[in-house]
Order: C-alpha cells, then sequence, then structure tokens
C-alpha cells in the first residue's frame, strides 16, 4: 500500500460573507445603542420642550401673530442711528451713519481689529465707544466713519472705517487704524 503525500495544502473555506455580516450587525448595533442612549438622554428635554408649549397654548398666546402685510418688528426710532431695537445700545455702540445692523457688523470687526492691535475692549465698551463721520457720502455713496474704542488699560484705539456700497447690495467695510 502505498500512501501518496501531495503538497497541495486543503482547500480553505471563504469566510469573507460571514465577516462582512458580522461587521454589519455589529455596526447595527452600535447604531441601536447611540440612539437609544440618545433618546434617553435628550427624551426629558424634548419632553420638557413641548410641556412648554402646550401650556403656552392653554394659557393663550402671549404674542399675537402679525396680519398680513404687517411688519412684524418692533416699533423704535425710525432715523438712522436710532435705536430700534431697546438695550441694543449696551452691545452695540450708537452712532454714525449706518443702521442697526451695518453697526452691529463692523461692532464686530472693530472689536476683532482692536484684539489684532493689543487692545482689548471691555465689557462696557460699547457705551463708551464714540464714533464721528470723517467723511460724508460721496458720489458713489462710499463714508468713512472714525470709531474710537476704549482700552482695558485706559487707554483707546482709534480705527477708520470705509463704508462702500456693494454692487450686489449691502456694504463692503473696511478697517483700518486711525494715525
Amino acid at each position: 500500500m502505498e500512501q501518496e503525500f501531495s503538497n497541495v495544502a486543503p482547500a480553505k473555506k471563504n469566510n469573507t460573507v460571514l465577516i462582512v455580516v458580522a461587521v454589519i450587525a455589529a455596526l447595527l448595533c452600535c447604531c441601536c445603542i447611540l440612539i437609544v442612549g440618545g433618546l434617553t438622554l435628550l427624551g426629558p428635554t424634548v419632553s420638557d420642550t413641548f410641556e412648554n408649549i402646550e401650556e403656552g397654548i392653554e394659557q393663550g398666546a402671549p404674542y399675537e401673530m402679525p396680519a398680513e402685510g404687517e411688519d412684524p418688528s418692533y416699533e423704535g426710532g425710525e432715523g438712522q442711528g436710532e435705536e430700534t431695537y431697546p438695550g441694543l445700545s449696551d452691545y452695540v455702540p450708537v452712532g454714525g451713519l449706518g443702521d442697526e445692523i451695518l453697526r452691529t457688523d463692523t461692532w464686530l470687526n472693530v472689536t476683532f481689529s482692536a484684539v489684532m492691535a493689543s487692545c482689548t475692549i471691555p465689557a462696557d465698551g460699547a457705551q463708551n465707544t464714540s464714533i464721528e463721520v470723517i467723511q460724508n457720502p460721496d458720489g458713489a455713496g462710499v463714508w468713512v466713519e472714525r470709531w474710537t474704542v476704549p482700552c482695558d488699560e485706559g487707554s483707546s484705539k482709534a480705527f477708520d472705517i470705509t463704508f462702500t456700497p456693494a454692487a450686489s447690495g449691502g456694504t463692503d467695510i473696511s478697517i483700518q487704524t486711525a494715525e
């Protein structure tokens, strides 16, 4: 009796499908655990929100919806530089030729420029900022204002801001440190 030996290894089973199925099952389990955990954590918050909405509806809405065609905004000052929203001047300087939106955008840019110029504006900086128009609008609508902001150490920093009407609408803001 002769035995034959072969150098050929026995065929391996292909486990690729089994591995892919196991990975997909593990991912689905992880997703389910995350969803259940998220709902457990957020459930009370969502529930409280809906309860507050229901209470508001039952007690009568404190705010009436405006009739069609009405302007729902606050009826405050209507001139340029005046405050439309009470209390906004605590956070955004008052004055200059721009409206509140433009002054708010400018203030954000000025605060950033001040930090870059080693000037940290104190909490009441908006109330203590002066705005001076140094060039009235020309034929193209471009004007320049000087914003002088207080710094934490008691000094102040002045910035010349050029406002240029943009072709697409709105206004471009360019800030230079004043000399």
